[in-house]
């Protein structure tokens, strides 16, 4: 068997790198300092679970249901429909109410009716209180709406109060919804008269359960309020009842509105409550973003409790393993629920460090596979799931690519010659597929760009990478005959669990001569293997070159005991020592008399491959048509040595055994 062609290292094209850094931002609008203050101050309650939710009609009009000021025009439009232009036109609604029902004649029927209809309509949406439900810091919620909007949003999580003989089931869901003006399903629980607002705050009364509960929460935590106008004098009524039960031992109390009037800040500064300029939906949001940014120091240093914690996380599509280690709580691990969640490492290198020129390179893809970075090298950074903050630190950790997909597959080829057991790994970048192929011997990745097609396919580049050491000889024709048939452009069927899944071929000619060469270099070292009852082991792969390459060649024709026709320009023979004159000439006579001459080697040929000594032979060397080119020297004793040509340019060369 006669290899030609020489070796030349297959490199490994790099790929894009799926890295990226991200800089530190801002994450609220720059306002005046005191007004961030504020903020601040109310976002440090709620990461401590320390805030009472009470919530106004203006969290619910979003979702198509009335306002306080549009609920008292449609009672005073009810009244006017019945007692014409000259009904009276309440400013509150608590009047409203009680107007409605003194024309009743003390009957609520119609005021009941008038409600059901408004409230018990299904929402237009529940965006706003979607948020709410993503802040699992905030676990009681005191409301005056009629709706049943936070019902429908927390469902099971959430349980509703609104009667006293309710708040002994309380402690059984992660959300207290505290309905202080009661709930439609039972309409002896609602508060809307001015007579009800007298008795609500009553100590005498039925309700003075139910208020004591929500006054031991209220009394105990901060409270927001969000979803009031102070145009609304049923609020100033809250208010003012809420700080003068509490006193002077009352915790923080804000206030979220957008735009409310200089004199309306300065009623609120009146009774020591902060104002905050905003909207509830923009609100949630910052809350929202500002847990995700603290969420696992939070929890570290113990200020959020377990259950939330790993509540927070899940709906920020994040698995996660909570543990106490040495009596601290400790997150053991984080893993995506959702697989598009893209984890993101933020961190600093000095410019001048080696091993940030090698992060760099990586990154652009000149360097391929996987890249460590140790802890000492890194200055400051953190790592995020999506938008949580999962560390502010960072240890030493490796960077790699995941695959979007991995699969063991059969491949076969028309011809029948079929791959079995392959690990197959795509990932997917922005206009190209990347296919990872785990030989048994060899890693191929095959990079298609979707967007360069012909007539034949999608453009392909191919890159093949080798262990340092050889396996088996039989294992590494295997895979090379794959990728021979791969890079000879052959039509193959991929097989997963036995169902056909792809057929087709890749564009990867240019590449068949070389891979093709190893192919016949592990055949030729196989025959070897049989021939001269050898086995080679861990045969380093750089070791092929074009040297090994002809020594494999004369092996094998060794070993086959056949001849090899090659071109031949001239040799140089030096005559037998031993023969006196009158031989001599006899000798140039005899062989170049004929049309051929043979020519043998004095001794045995032996050579080395891999480590071992084989021995060839006798080699002969068998001249077509020769020509004497000295014939006059050589005749005349002046040469002794003989300069040999052939008219056609050939020889034949093979080897005989020692014994002939």
């Amino acid at each position: 068997m006669n290899i030609k062609g020489v070796n030349r290292r297959i490199r490994i094209r790099p790929r894009p790198a799926e890295f990226a850094f991200w800089g530190k931002s801002s994450l609220i609008a720059a306002e005046p300092f005191f007004k961030n203050m504020v903020r601040e101050n109310l976002f440090r309650l709620i990461r401590s679970e320390d805030v009472v939710l009470w919530a106004g009609a203006g969290m619910s009009i979003y979702a198509g249901y009335p306002s306080g000021k549009e609920l008292t025009k449609l009672i005073n439009d009810r009244i006017e429909e019945s007692m014409g232009s000259s009904s009276p036109k309440a400013l509150s609604l608590m009047e409203a109410a009680e107007n409605l029902v003194l024309l009743q004649r003390g009957s609520r029927n119609e005021l009941n009716n008038l409600l059901f209809k408004i409230f018990r309509k299904e929402p237009q949406k529940t965006s706003v209180h979607n948020l709410l439900t993503k802040i699992p810091h905030i676990k009681t919620i005191v409301t005056t709406n009629y709706d049943c909007l936070f019902e429908k949003v927390y469902g099971a999580d959430a349980r509703s109060v609104y009667r006293p003989d309710q708040v002994a089931g309380l402690g059984q869901a992660d959300v207290e919804i505290f309905k202080a003006h009661g709930d439609l399903s039972d309409l002896n629980s609602i508060i809307i008269t001015r007579g009800d607002y007298d008795h609500f705050f009553s100590r005498d009364t039925g309700r003075n359960l139910l208020w004591n509960a929500i006054r031991d929460r209220i009394s105990r935590h901060s409270i927001l309020f969000v979803g009031y106008s102070l145009e609304d004098a049923n609020v100033s009524v809250v208010l003012d009842k809420l700080i003068s039960e509490l006193g002077s031992n009352r915790k923080q109390i804000f206030f979220v509105a957008p735009g409310i009037s200089s004199f309306q800040r300065l009623a609120l500064d009146g009774k020591n409550i902060q104002y905050i300029d905003c909207t509830a939906e923009r609100l949630f949001k910052e809350i929202i973003t500002i847990l995700r940014e603290n969420i696992t120091d939070d929890f570290k240093s113990e200020k959020v409790s377990i259950k939330t914690t790993g509540k927070f996380l899940r709906q920020q599509n994040i698995g996660s393993k909570l543990t106490i280690a040495d009596g601290k709580p400790v997150i053991s691990q984080v893993y995506p629920i959702n697989k598009n969640l893209i984890g993101r490492l933020s961190f600093t290198l000095s410019q001048n460090d080696a091993i940030a020129k090698t992060l760099l390179d990586y990154i652009k893809g000149e360097k391929v596979g996987t890249i460590t970075i140790p802890a000492e090298k890194i200055k400051g950074g953190g790592f995020w799931l999506g938008k949580t903050k999962i560390s502010k630190g960072l240890g030493s950790f490796t960077i790699s690519r995941v695959p979007a997909g991995s699969w063991q597959v059969d491949i076969r080829f028309k011809d029948g010659f079929e791959y079995q057991d392959a690990k197959v790994e795509v990932f997917r970048n922005e206009g190209s597929l990347l296919i990872h192929l785990h030989l048994k011997t060899a890693f191929v990745e095959i990079k298609i760009d979707l967007g360069r097609t012909n007539d034949k396919g999608w453009e392909t580049k191919f890159s093949h990478t080798h262990p340092d050491k050889c396996s088996r000889m039989t294992e590494q024709i295997k895979d090379f005959t794959f990728l021979a048939k791969l890079s000879d452009e052959k039509v193959f069927t991929v097989f997963h669990e036995g169902i056909p899944v792809h057929t087709g071929n890749l564009l990867m000619r240019p590449l068949f001569k070389l891979i093709n060469l190893y192919r016949q270099v592990f055949e030729a070292c196989r025959f070897i293997e049989i021939a001269y009852e050898r086995t080679f082991r861990d045969v380093p792969f750089g070791a092929i070159n074009e040297d090994t390459i002809a020594t494999i060649n004369e092996i094998c024709l060794a070993g086959k005991r056949e001849s090899i026709h090659e071109e031949f320009e001239q040799m140089k023979i030096t005559f037998d020592e031993t023969l006196d004159e009158g031989n001599r000439e006899k000798h140039i006579m005899l062989n170049f008399g004929r049309n051929n001459i043979q020519l043998h080697s004095i001794k045995t040929e032996e050579v080395t491959l891999f480590g071992e000594r084989f021995s060839l032979g006798i080699m002969v060397t068998e001249i077509v048509q020769p020509i004497l080119m000295n014939r006059i020297n050589v005749e005349n004793g002046s040469d002794d040595f003989a300069i040999v040509k052939s008219k056609v340019r050939k020889r034949m060369r093979f080897y005989l055994p020692d014994n002939q």
